[in-house]
């Protein structure tokens, strides 16, 4: 046995890759065909948290239980194009569950949609999944076109490819990129091939009423959630417009669609499919349509494999390497059982009609009734017989007529109010098998649950409209309003579906809105007429009685009215009011900046400042503030100009003074600056020009305000330099400070006040070193501020530049005639050193006593005279050579100072005169440079 069934299952691989690879199973060649996540194409359709998105939005998990099932669509509407998606099936006992991957036009064509379908129906434990396709064109749902087909895998194990081509031409369906079905347009088919805009489906839904056996399995919610997992989600498609239904694809797009076709093996592979595993096609359904569709051009070569009804006479199942023989309609079993029914009937129509006829047989013997008399009398019976029959067949035909009015009549209500709530999910499918009675029952609380749910759906309808309209009426402004019972609101009940009602709720949050913002824009409106009003001292409600009364109802007895005109009317009131304030904002600014001004040029004391005192403080503020202060109303507004008008006449009097004041302060900024002033406007010259009569004061005045302007900018633009400069000068100070500080000879002393000094020298050395750097950088500057405004850089009308450069060459020189005296000073030193070691040292005759040295007042030593003079010379120094051993050093260094030659030709003569006294000064107590005035003669 087990041998055998694991012969059994290799043959069934072997048998399933066969069929696989006798067909391309690739996808269709079309351009940019990728995936797309949940957030790129679709959107959630109902469910709530039943639906779940995985794989960063790239699979979405519809759930089934107790409370809902779920669904998701497409975002836009396409016009042909290749649609396609990976699914997974729920496992175990899926009885009742219906899962749908389809394309439809419903909501937007409710009476004439389009819709193509795959449709999986659930199964009780151990049976499969049942798949079928249908093709609806124009609203032609009376025609079916459905086919359903056994798959060669289970569904529930692994993910499966379903895809749906579209075009002009044709229509293909796809499993695992193997096509199954091919619907081609043909003229005879008229508007029954789908034509128009639809969107993408995907739902799981309880389907218990048909799906399984005709009703026969429920759902069992037990189980639930049954979760169908969908992947690989690909919209390729042309995108429709779904305000005027036109296209965004180019004329190339839609062709390429058009020119996909199956090759020779894909026609051969789906043959082979729909002769093994199709189960039912409406093409054979000879019950249903005597003369098949249009488009059913095959039905020569196939009818032999299908009953009348459309069912497959064979069919071959294989799931889990085990095998399933099945028929769909066993014929043979029904024929077997109606013979079984038929001799059940005939014993026991022999058992009692025949002794009945015994019986009669008898009697009629015994009366001697002719043979042609019984043949009359049996024939008359027969009559009866017939005449009881045929009542009750047409009783019987009676009341099936009358089940099936009331059936279809049941239906078609189904049908009007599916169609009128947008019940998608809700397709009333019934089983032939059933029973009329069966049918109504099953019918029966499906309409009453429909109509319930239109009577809800009536007063939501009604309710929403009610609000819109009430609505529409405040924002008309008009009062006219009749919602009684004998006036009731109109709705249209071909129309209840949740699309519509979502249409009326979003029109009613759109209008709800509207009247909100209008609302809220009323109030700020006469909130802002009200400070105006308020600002300016005008009468609130006489200025807003003029826009509508109900504006100032203060008792809350009305709403404010909120129609265009009360919005326009306000409007131009508050642009009357800011136009006002606007004026007279304008005249008190002007009347202010006039008082400060004048107050300004006069020295007006503060005591006649103070009545407008809190006038001033307006300037600077932004202009919606200066309201705030009470300042806005006429009576003020004219004071102020009565003051301006006085002071000004007070100016003309007091112009000179004035004119001078001005001078001087110009004057100020340029002497700070260190700028010249324009002489064209001296004080020498203004007292005459005045007191003559030619220029009038107020012009003369301008013209100096202007100068201080000028001034003003040009001591901006110089700022940067002449902080330089001063950094500069303050260096240069230092420097002279130093100087003196270095001569000082009593600097070391511990004397009050000369730790100081020697911190105040410390930090002066380091100034000074950057001096040369600091003066270069400011000459840079000054060149980039030449070039830049194309002219010099004046500092008191001399060019910086020049005193910069005069600066640089004197303290070159002052750096040579220092580093010459040094030289000298060494040489000295050295010539006294060689001279006492031949005669031997000796004391100076005039050493200076360093501690009879006076400080200043601050504490510091006072700086001598800078002397060039030998005698200056410490004993250490001279000592240092005299008792050395290495006297010859000494003298070598002697005889190359003196034979360095002395330019005494490029310095000063007073340099000349103090640098000879130095050298020619053979005792160290040789008298200063001055005590040789013998020298200049």
């Amino acid at each position: 046995m087990v041998s055998s069934s694991s012969s059994f299952f290799c043959l069934f691989l072997l048998g399933s890759v066969l069929f696989l690879s006798d067909g391309a199973t690739s996808l269709p060649e079309i351009p940019n065909l990728t995936t797309l996540s949940f957030e790129e194409g679709y959107t959630q359709l109902f469910g709530d948290s039943n639906l779940m998105l995985h794989r960063d939005g790239r699979a979405v998990h519809l759930a089934l239980d107790q409370r809902t099932g779920a669904g998701f669509a497409s975002q836009d509407l396409y016009l042909h194009g290749f649609f396609s998606a990976s699914i997974k099936l729920p496992s175990d006992y899926a009885a009742g569950v219906v899962v749908a991957f389809y394309m439809s036009n419903g909501d937007v064509f409710e009476k004439s949609h389009d819709e193509l379908d795959f449709e999986f129906l659930g199964n009780i434990r151990g049976r499969e999944w049942r798949v079928q396709t249908n093709v609806y064109g124009n609203g032609s749902t009376a025609v079916g076109r459905e086919e359903r087909y056994q798959l060669w895998f289970d569904p529930t194990e692994d993910y499966h490819q379903y895809s749906i081509l579209w075009s002009h031409e044709r229509i293909i369906f796809y499993i695992d990129n193997i096509p199954i079905r091919e619907v081609v347009r043909t003229q005879a088919m008229g508007g029954d091939f789908p034509s128009k805009p639809m969107s993408l489906y995907a739902t799981i839904w309880d389907g218990s009423t048909w799906a399984t056996s005709g009703g026969r399995y429920k759902v069992n919610y037990k189980l639930a959630p049954y979760i169908a997992e969908f992947a690989d989600l690909i919209l390729h498609g042309c995108a429709v417009d779904p305000s005027d239904h036109k296209t965004a694809c180019q004329g190339s797009d839609a062709v390429s669609y058009d020119a996909i076709t199956m090759s020779a093996d894909q026609q051969t592979t789906m043959a082979k499919f729909r002769k093994k595993q199709m189960t039912y096609s409406y093409c054979h359904d000879r019950i249903r349509y005597p003369t098949p569709p249009p488009e059913c051009t095959f039905v020569g070569h196939e009818s032999q494999n299908f009953l009348a009804s459309g069912e497959a006479k064979f069919n071959y199942r294989h799931r889990h390497g085990r095998r399933y023989v099945r028929s769909s309609v066993d014929a043979r079993t029904k024929g077997e059982m109606a013979v079984e029914t038929g001799i059940r009937t005939s014993v026991c129509m022999g058992s009692k009609c025949g002794a009945l006829l015994r019986e009669l047989e008898q009697i009629w013997t015994e009366v001697g009734e002719s043979k042609e008399d019984k043949d009359l009398m049996l024939v008359e019976l027969e009559r009866e017989c017939m005449q009881v029959y045929r009542r009750k067949v047409e009783e019987a035909g009676s009341n099936r007529a009358h089940l099936h009015r009331s059936l279809a009549e049941k239906e078609a209500e189904v049908t009007a109010l599916v169609s009128a709530l947008g019940e998608q999910s809700l397709r009333l499918k019934m089983e032939k098998r059933l029973s009329l009675k069966e049918q109504l029952a099953s019918v029966n609380p499906v309409l009453e649950d429909l109509r319930k749910k239109k009577a809800e759906r009536l007063k939501q309808f009604a309710d929403i409209k009610s609000q819109i309209e009430k609505i529409n009426v405040e924002i008309l402004g008009s009062s006219r309003q009749d919602h009684s019972p004998a006036n009731p609101v109109k709705i249209e009940e071909d129309d209840l579906s949740i699309r519509k009602l979502t249409q009326y709720q979003s029109q009613l949050r759109i209008l709800q809105k509207e009247k909100s913002d209008r609302l809220q824009k009323v109030l700020e409106s006469v909130n802002e007429m009200h400070s105006l009003c308020e600002h300016l001292e005008v009468d609130f409600r006489k200025t807003v009685d003029t826009v509508h009364p109900s504006l100032h109802d203060t008792g809350g007895r009305h709403s404010p009215n909120i129609s265009e005109t009360t919005l326009e009317g306000l409007s131009q009131a508050i642009l009357k009011l800011k136009t006002e304030k606007k004026i007279r904002t304008q005249k008190v600014l002007e009347a202010v900046e006039s008082l400060l001004e004048l107050w300004n040029l006069m020295d007006t004391p503060v005591e006649e400042r103070k009545y407008f005192g809190e006038v001033t403080c307006i300037l600077g503020l932004p202009e919606h503030d200066i309201g705030c202060f009470g300042l806005l109303s006429l009576d003020t507004i004219k004071q102020m100009e009565a003051e301006v008008e006085r002071l000004t006449n007070l100016k003309a009097r007091r112009m000179k003074e004035l004119v001078l004041r001005k001078r001087m302060e110009l004057e100020e900024i340029c002497r700070t600056a260190h700028i010249e002033p324009d002489m064209s406007t001296a004080s020498e010259k203004i007292g005459a020009v005045i007191d003559s009569g030619i220029v009038d004061p107020s012009e003369l005045l301008t013209k100096i305000e202007m100068q201080i302007v000028k001034a003003r900018e040009e001591s901006m633009i110089r700022k940067e330099i002449m902080e330089r400069v001063d950094k500069w000068l303050a260096a240069c100070e230092e420097e002279n400070w130093l100087e003196d500080y270095d001569q000082d000879e009593n600097k070391y002393s511990a004397g009050r006040g000369a730790h100081l000094n020697l911190k105040r020298a410390e930090r002066a050395r380091a100034v000074v070193t950057k001096i040369p750097d600091t003066v270069d950088k400011l000459m840079n500057k000054i060149s980039v501020w030449e070039k830049e405004r194309n002219m010099p850089f004046l500092y008191d009308g001399v060019p910086l530049v020049s005193l910069l450069e005069e600066y640089k060459v004197i303290r070159l020189k002052k750096e040579e005639l220092k580093r010459r005296y040094r030289d000298q000073k060494k040489l000295q030193n050295l010539l006294l050193t060689g001279k006492e070691t031949v005669y031997g040292s000796k004391p100076s005759p005039k050493r200076s006593n360093n501690f009879n040295r006076k400080t200043n007042e601050n504490g510091f030593m006072t700086a001598t005279p800078w002397r060039v003079s030998a005698g200056g010379a410490t004993p250490g120094l001279l000592m240092q050579c005299s008792y050395s051993g290495h006297s010859n050093g000494c003298f070598k260094e002697i005889r190359r100072l003196s034979t360095t030659p002395l330019n005494l030709i490029s310095i000063s003569k007073d340099d000349r005169v103090s640098l000879f006294a130095s050298v020619t000064s053979s005792e160290p107590g040789s008298p200063p440079l001055n005590q040789h005035s013998g020298l200049d003669r």
